[in-house]
């Protein structure tokens, strides 16, 4: 892959050739859009980084060249992809840059695992979609699009112009499910258009010749819906093939997970290379700082605000590029001074010369280490053989605090369990394309780790299966096609579910017995538990606390005794209301205990604001489930 890198920042530039070069890039460096263009004119590129800002022309201007229609003849990059790298955050900037034909933008200063994964993104892309206007396949099946031929094992098969249309269609999009009226609509013209009986036989003419070549029944019938592609058959070679993949795949995923776990944002040998730029930034420091000296002495030019003003836009994003997200912050405030149409004011030297300070002292002080302590809380073993999704999951696990492991062989699954243990479990209840096959996996899962959250993660739909799953007792079910974005949202729910010390109780009650029982009955699962028997001292406790549950008594007496009488001072309905009325409170899950079982009580306890009402004398299974019901309510 070979990827055109745009950018006036000699040091930003090595920097981004550097990173590329080590992902097994090709990198030509442009330093401005003229020499971009030359470039992108005499060779073909993967993909192009253009900064926005540019001597000599524009990243807007040359991306519009790139994509005009007049440059077609004149140029070879007018579909390549391009991503923008900009330090000005305005949403117009970014509309301007994607109206001009860009593909992605990035923001500097950026995260270079950011960059990379938006790099992979978009070179996935394009290459699907090339390879989509090629070659289709479904098992040994395969469709030519260049010549129209269909073959099944290298064996012809003769389809009429319809047959093939219908069969393209279907392999173009082999999760859709698709109704008579929209293939009828899609495939013909109003004037022309069968009816839906012509349709169905041209379906059943298409199978008849697909099963003849040995190919099977390649369609599903969906009741009342209409057709869907079924799943290919998993051959031991397609197996071997899919398991070989796989364990590319895990290679791959860790030795980047190696590397980021060695370097969480900034990669060890650029040390070296910014011990070598940090002269440059300091004497691009030195041109603010006659500025500002100017400023001060009311000598200030334009020509010195705007030459400030462009060094300062440099510093934001190249500094940031080396994970000086600090010294970045400070080069954008110097920025936003400068960048003025009038000249400025003298009163703003003092606030100039004490931001100029800061980030001198922040680039020459600042020792860059490898990373921020980054510590990884849970494994997750992947069982799939989807090895673009599971690919992508993997690659994204260390930002979510994870370690993955993907394998389609069971018996490694079995000894990553054994040796290493896991916090959570993605399997395709469809294993191997064998479903039943995948029920006996997951029933063997769910008994040798009965703890262990299991989340599937699969295509098949049917009330039947997700039945059969409910029954094993797993964490979550989600349908395929499905964004990696969502699969963390459910796997970050579950793993709050399954480690229930992070939540904390806070009890209430003026029976120290009872408080006692709470404890015992709530702190086996694990919870950190507060308890309160002074009711005086509820609303302190409550904001030193800062509880995600609240066990409340309805009856609180002041255990100090006037006249030898206990008094009742407080009452849980008083406090439930009052925490109701405070906005930081007010989705504070509130469970009322109490002896008194009667309508009314049970009725004016929801009424002020309580979730959930338990009876004393308190059932142990009651209380453990409820609270643990109303924690998972509160976390989605």
């Amino acid at each position: 892959m070979k990827i055109l890198c745009i950018e006036d920042d000699i040091n930003l530039r090595k920097l981004l050739q550097t990173v590329l070069l080590r992902q097994n890039y090709e990198v030509d460096l442009a330093e401005d859009g003229a020499r971009g263009w030359e470039l992108a004119q005499d060779n073909v590129y993967d993909l192009i980084l253009l900064d926005l800002v540019l001597p000599k022309m524009s990243g807007i201007d040359l991306c519009k060249i790139l994509r005009s229609e007049q440059g077609l003849n004149k140029q070879k990059n007018r579909d390549t992809p391009v991503i923008l790298m900009t330090a000005l955050e305005a949403i117009t900037n970014k509309v301007t840059g994607l109206d001009a034909g860009a593909d992605d933008y990035i923001v500097k200063p950026f995260d270079i695992e950011e960059l990379l994964a938006r790099i992979r993104a978009l070179l996935r892309r394009n290459q699907n979609q090339q390879q989509a206007l090629q070659y289709l396949t479904w098992g040994e099946l395969n469709l030519n699009s260049h010549n129209c031929e269909v073959s099944y094992s290298g064996e012809i098969i003769n389809l009429s112009k319809k047959e093939y249309e219908i069969l393209q269609m279907f392999l173009q999009n082999p999760q859709q499910i698709f109704s008579h009226n929209y293939i009828l609509e899609s495939l013909w013209t109003v004037e022309e258009m069968p009816t839906q009986g012509a349709l169905r036989a041209h379906i059943k003419s298409l199978r008849n010749k697909l099963k003849l070549s040995g190919a099977g029944d390649i369609f599903e019938t969906i009741y009342k819906l209409g057709y869907k592609l079924k799943l290919p058959p998993l051959t031991d070679k397609s197996a071997a093939s899919v398991n070989q993949q796989i364990g590319k795949t895990v290679q791959r995923i860790e030795d980047e997970t190696i590397s980021l776990l060695n370097s969480h944002r900034v990669l060890p040998e650029l040390l070296e290379l910014w011990q070598h730029s940090r002269q440059s930034y300091l004497k691009r420091l030195l041109i603010i700082q006659d500025a500002v000296m100017a400023l001060e002495q009311g000598k200030l030019t334009l020509e010195q605000q705007y030459e400030a003003q462009t060094e300062a836009h440099t510093l934001i994003g190249s500094l940031g590029s080396f994970s000086l997200e600090k010294a970045s912050e400070i080069s954008r405030q110097i920025q936003q001074i400068f960048c003025q149409q009038e000249l400025l004011k003298e009163h703003k030297a003092e606030q100039l010369k004490l931001l100029v300070l800061q980030l001198q002292k922040y680039i020459e002080g600042e020792e860059l280490v490898t990373a921020n302590d980054f510590s990884i809380a849970h494994r997750l073993l992947i069982i799939d053989n989807e090895i673009e999704l599971v690919g992508e999951i993997a690659r994204e696990a260390i930002n979510y605090g994870f370690i993955a492991q993907i394998t389609n062989d069971l018996k490694q699954a079995e000894d990553i369990l054994t040796d290493n243990g896991v916090d959570a479990i993605l399997f395709d209840v469809n294993y191997q394309n064998n479903l039943e096959l995948g029920l006996n996996v997951l029933a063997k899962l769910r008994k040798q780790n009965p703890k262990v959250p299991i989340l599937i993660v699969t295509q098949e739909s049917s009330f039947a299966t997700r039945l059969e799953v409910a029954k094993l007792n797993i964490s979550s079910f989600l349908l395929k096609p499905i964004a990696t974005s969502e699969i963390w949202a459910s796997l970050k729910q579950i793993i709050q579910r399954t480690h229930l010390s992070s939540y904390r109780l806070l009890v209430v009650d003026d029976d120290p017995g009872i408080l006692q029982v709470v404890y015992q009955l709530l702190s086996a699962d694990g919870y950190q538990i507060v308890l309160l028997e002074n009711a005086e001292k509820f609303w302190e406790t409550l904001e030193q606390t800062k509880p995600d549950l609240l066990i409340l008594d309805i009856e609180l007496l002041n255990k100090e005794k006037i006249n030898n009488t206990e008094k009742l001072i407080l009452n849980g309905f008083d406090l439930c209301q009052v925490i109701r009325s405070d906005w930081r409170w007010h989705q504070l899950p509130v469970l009322f205990l109490s002896a008194h079982t009667d309508r009314e009580t049970i009725e004016h306890s929801f009424a002020v604001g309580a979730n959930d009402f338990l009876s004393k004398p308190i059932v142990a299974s009651q209380l453990q489930t409820r609270v643990r019901k109303r924690l998972e309510q509160r976390q989605r």
